[in-house]
């Protein structure tokens, strides 16, 4: 125990030290920083634009700086009230401050044995064995059915449990998260965005619905062709029988190629692609 203290005094010392060289060379770079020539060119520049701009500002610069130089000079009585003028602001302010009453007694997770333990690592491996042998089956189970509904919110998870403390909770999600994964439990399936990703329902076109019925209906072929108007290619017509809301009409046949806009469905997906486009 002796070697330990000695250990942590050196320890302590040489941090003292290496924090007092580290300090004195941040001052060192400050004070450099300051006296640049550049940067007080800039500041007084800005200075003036804004005490022309707010006259009150140049006034209370100058009210200060004449302080400031009655204060520099040595006037003992001054200094002598001045601190104890702090020393009764200190004592004000420590002779306010409440102490709050503690709600509990504090409790540590692995009470100090006052000897030094041979196999640390083991030792701590036996405590967190212990804790998460403490949780029931049920526990468990009431664990993370009630995190997919409260997530981390462990005051309410520990009213839900109500054998295990809101403490209790945090250690047991935090030792077993890796096991247990929570994140998937909890995940949603994520909407899909609007935009470049959307793809609209296509709904098929006039030609398209006259070939399916052609196909329904391939004997009633005429010798008749018409061109289309976009690349000039031949498109047979067939004579199909005509659907009144879905209902076939007994007798009646219409032609499956409008002769006012002929379009052949090659050239009606291009045109349908580039509408889509834009």
């Amino acid at each position: 125990m002796a070697e330990h203290r000695q250990y942590l005094v050196e320890l302590r010392e040489s941090r003292i030290q290496k924090y007092s060289a580290l300090s004195k060379e941040w001052i060192s770079k400050q004070e450099k920083a300051e006296r640049n020539t550049k940067k007080i060119s800039k500041h007084n520049s800005n200075r003036e634009i804004y005490e022309k701009s707010f006259p009150d500002m140049r006034r209370a610069r100058e009210e200060k700086e004449r302080t400031a130089r009655s204060e520099k000079r040595p006037n003992a009585k001054q200094e002598a009230a001045a601190a104890q003028a702090e020393i009764d602001e200190r004592k004000k302010v420590f002779g306010s401050a409440i102490i709050p009453p503690m709600n509990r007694t504090l409790q540590m997770a692995d009470q100090p044995q006052g000897k030094i333990i041979s196999n640390p690592l083991e030792k701590a491996n036996e405590n967190l064995t212990r804790f998460l042998q403490s949780w029931s089956t049920f526990e468990r189970q009431t664990f993370q059915r009630k995190f997919l509904l409260y997530g981390k919110n462990f005051p309410a998870l520990s009213a839900c449990i109500g054998t295990k403390s809101m403490e209790e909770c945090i250690r047991y999600f935090y030792l077993t998260k890796q096991h247990v994964k929570y994140k998937q439990l909890q995940k949603k399936p994520k909407r899909k965005k609007a935009g470049k990703q959307y793809k609209p329902t296509m709904i098929p076109t006039q030609g398209e619905i006259m070939i399916e019925r052609i196909r329904s209906f391939p004997f009633m072929r005429s010798n008749k062709y018409v061109e289309c108007l976009i690349c000039e290619k031949k498109m047979d017509v067939f004579m199909i029988p005509k659907l009144v809301n879905g209902k076939r009409v007994t007798g009646e046949y219409i032609e499956s190629i409008d002769d006012t806009l002929p379009i052949c469905d090659g050239c009606n997906t291009h045109i349908r692609k580039a509408k889509a486009a834009k």
